[in-house]
């Protein structure tokens, strides 16, 4: 979606992001911290790069819905976009049944630990979106008899997957900016090689 597509609140906080990756200097945490945006319009966007990368090479079609649970700690769910969201559960075990879907923690969990650094909550909501999405779409290819393999690796083909993670690094040209924060990026990684690639840009 472009930032012109977004709630206004969100699209004066990724002013703010893309700012700091260009502004030489101490960053002003205020700034960003006036920008209230609601867990739902962050997840929504860190999972645009997500589910970039599975419509790219698969042909399956993911949504995120809101599910607020604060008691299991559940802030929304990643689920096939025919299928209407009813059981959440944490990990897939064995076939999904019809309603079932995966939960994702709401995105303020990691404020605490990232100082109210937007950005880096926004790499580690990219970060979370990509595991969970990764599960739905190993079962969901599995169930289907292809290669659950997913993301493959291109290094290692039919080997095993890319692992989704944070690494040191900055925005780039051509990158997602939903997968980078000020001091980390979420990427896909090989766990046994060196191939390293920006979440969004499989």
């Amino acid at each position: 979606m472009p930032l012109s597509g977004l709630p206004s609140d969100y699209a004066a906080w990724r002013a703010a992001t893309l700012a700091r990756h260009t502004a030489v200097g101490t960053p002003d945490h205020a700034a960003w911290e006036s920008c209230e945006v609601s867990d739902l319009a962050l997840m929504r966007s860190c999972a645009q790069a997500v589910f970039r990368d599975v419509v790219r090479t698969t042909r399956l079609q993911l949504e995120l819905t809101q599910w607020e649970d604060p008691v299991e700690g559940i802030g929304a769910v990643v689920h096939e976009a025919a299928v209407n969201p009813t059981h959440p559960v944490w990990e897939s075990v064995g076939y999904l049944s019809a309603g079932d879907c995966l939960a994702v923690h709401p995105p303020h969990r990691h404020r605490a630990s990232s100082r109210w650094d937007l950005p880096s909550v926004e790499t580690e909501t990219t970060t979370d979106l990509a595991r969970v999405t990764q599960d739905l779409v190993v079962m969901l290819l599995w169930q289907r008899r292809q290669d659950a393999t997913w993301p493959p690796c291109p290094e290692h083909p039919g080997r095993h997957p890319l692992r989704a993670d944070q690494q040191p690094g900055s925005l780039t040209a051509g990158s997602s900016p939903a997968a980078a924060g000020p001091d980390t990026m979420s990427v896909w990684t090989c766990p046994t090689g060196s191939t390293t690639l920006v979440v969004g840009d499989l």
